[in-house]
């Protein structure tokens, strides 16, 4: 018999690109599952996650404030708690994500 399904939202597989903001930087990591709720990402390089992370999703330019539901490394669990595009985002927590998008698309963020 199948597990049951404890999403609240469907899923989509995915190879997005991303960024996670860790401290000053910012970290590769890969979105494998996504939802409306959440996703499923791969980080090689990351040992452990604090609680918030900041995750950019590259293609689109959008930072999700996100809390770190479970951790397998090198994958991890996110819960979305808020997005919106990286020009609106003020937080300091975005600041690595910033410089980020800056180098990526080339454009000066106010």
């Amino acid at each position: 018999m199948a597990a049951a399904e404890r999403r609240s939202h469907g899923r989509r597989r995915g190879n997005l690109a991303a960024k996670l903001a860790l401290g000053t930087t910012a970290a590769d990591c890969t979105i494998r599952d996504l939802s409306h709720g959440g996703a499923r990402i791969e980080a090689p390089s990351v040992g452990s996650l604090p609680d918030e992370v900041y995750l950019l999703i590259l293609d689109d330019g959008i930072v999700v404030r996100a809390r770190c539901a479970w951790a397998d490394l090198p994958w991890f669990g996110l819960k979305f708690l808020d997005a919106e595009a990286i020009e609106d985002c003020t937080r300091p927590q975005c600041e690595p994500l910033k410089r980020a998008w800056r180098d990526r698309t080339s454009q000066p963020l106010g």
